[in-house]
């Protein structure tokens, strides 16, 4: 099978994978959630760098997926450039730019803990 048809159903089965990673982000978030409150109560610094270091790869793999949705829309308002492509252009921009926004404080540590 070519033609339209075909890569629709090849960007269906990539978005698929990517539900699959949401998935994947959404576990161990919670997870990072909950040695974080494990961390408030006992201030034990190996359980500050655990649910920052998860935090980091959630959010550079939030991050990738941002740019595949970028690269996506761009294609797509390349071949056809109306209105709804654009917004789509415009959105995912701005995904992409909060994302690298949230992952620069997440990596540069602006709330750490002063016993670090």
């Amino acid at each position: 099978m070519t033609g339209p048809l075909s890569e629709q159903l090849s960007e269906i089965g990539r978005e698929d994978i990517i539900w699959g990673v949401y998935i994947f982000v959404a576990v161990f978030a919670i997870l990072s959630n909950q040695i974080e409150k494990d961390y408030l109560f006992s201030h034990d610094v190996k359980k500050y760098r655990d649910f920052h270091n998860i935090n980091t790869v959630l959010l550079t793999i939030g991050l990738l997926v941002y740019i595949y949705f970028f690269i996506n829309a761009s294609n797509k308002f390349a071949k056809e450039k109306d209105k709804s492509n654009y917004l789509t252009v415009v959105a995912t921009t701005l995904f992409l730019i909060g994302g690298a926004i949230l992952l620069y404080l997440e990596w540069e540590g602006f709330d750490e803990p002063d016993i670090l």
